[in-house]
């Protein structure tokens, strides 16, 4: 074999291992149990499905499901894995462009700035699909979630049942985000939303998860990630 066919040889094996290494927006990670749902956002995963409130990776950092750390510095040289608002999917038929809207493509690698649609009411864009829309209570998550995310991904929680207690699955997830925050549980695990994780480095080097819960008759609010008298939407 010549060294011009060796190379070709070695150039084709190694996209196809990266191809087979790559992961996609909503796809937990067999390793962590997480998903990435857009470049700094993630989920926890029940039964391998994204489940409950999205969390943010903190600022100058992207999510990941490459290596076991879910949130990486922006500037470590790993690419966010959920990268896949306004991208064609493999056929070139169409991106979505929201949670529940998308693009036709039109055989490009460039979604039509007109040729343009939406999802109905309750259904989410995925572009793994071929019928482009689906109901995100059958486990369908949107490719590109936007600000309305919680609103279709907690529709799925009430058919997954979690298979932690709160305190253990608590330490797995701050084991596995290695970040200082608080963040919300599952719906399943805090049906009063007054429960929050608050994820911690001990003296010792290792990270540690504990359950709050939110005094009097104030509740958890994941967008500010404190304690708030409103009672969030969905409780």
């Amino acid at each position: 074999m010549s060294n011009y066919m060796r190379l070709a040889f070695i150039s084709v094996l190694f996209a196809l291992n990266i191809d087979s290494l790559r992961a996609n927006c909503n796809v937990c990670s067999a390793v962590t149990q997480m998903a990435c749902v857009s470049e700094t956002e993630f989920q926890v995963c029940v039964n391998n499905v994204p489940t409950g409130a999205v969390n943010s990776c903190p600022s100058g950092f992207i999510c990941s499901t490459a290596t076991a750390v879910t949130c990486q510095a922006s500037d470590a040289g790993f690419e966010p894995t959920c990268n896949e608002c306004n991208k064609c999917n493999a056929d070139m038929t169409f991106a979505c462009t929201e949670t529940n809207t998308y693009a036709l493509c039109l055989g490009t690698n460039t979604p039509s700035p007109i040729a343009t649609g939406s999802c109905g009411d309750g259904l989410v864009c995925n572009f793994n699909l071929p019928e482009i829309c689906a109901d995100p209570a059958d486990g369908t998550a949107a490719t590109c979630p936007t600000a309305n995310a919680e609103t279709t991904t907690t529709t799925t929680t009430t058919t997954v049942a979690p298979t932690l207690d709160p305190p253990s699955f608590a330490q797995n997830l701050c084991e596995t985000v290695k970040i200082n925050a608080r963040m919300s549980l599952p719906a399943d695990m805090n049906m009063d939303c007054k429960n929050y994780v608050y994820c911690f480095l001990t003296a010792n080097g290792t990270w540690s998860g504990q359950i709050y819960t939110c005094a009097g008759s104030t509740y958890f609010d994941d967008q500010t990630k404190y304690c708030m008298v409103n009672k969030p939407p969905g409780c």
